[in-house]
């Protein structure tokens, strides 16, 4: 049992910024998709609707912070996978630094995430 995780571990696609990149989209979507965020603006998120400029139109502030929330949340555990996975400080920020910006992550919650690397 210990091999296979060591094994699962050490496979490229876990170095692999794509994919990275691609797992918190997949992360918040999942986590929008219960939300009332999700219920109000994001109607085909699931079959892949979401769009630049549908973030760019969330101008009500409860629903930035409920989509900063979700993502926050999101981000801090797959920051966990990520340092599990072999990825240094600087490739973890690396990646999530335009996710934080995009889903409007305060400073202080950025902080936050990236103290526990």
């Amino acid at each position: 049992k210990k091999y296979l995780q060591e094994s699962i571990k050490t496979n490229g696609l876990f170095k692999e910024e794509k994919f990275w990149e691609q797992f918190i989209v997949s992360s918040v979507e999942d986590g929008l998709k219960t939300s009332p965020l999700k219920q109000r603006k994001f109607s085909d998120f699931e079959s892949g609707g979401e769009t630049e400029g549908e973030l760019k139109d969330l101008k009500d502030t409860q629903d930035i912070q409920v989509l900063a929330n979700v993502a926050f949340g999101q981000l801090i555990s797959i920051t966990d996978n990520m340092k599990e996975f072999g990825m240094n400080k600087e490739q973890i920020i690396s990646i999530q630094q335009p996710f934080m910006e995009k889903y409007k992550i305060s400073k202080e919650n950025q902080e936050a995430i990236f103290s526990l690397i």
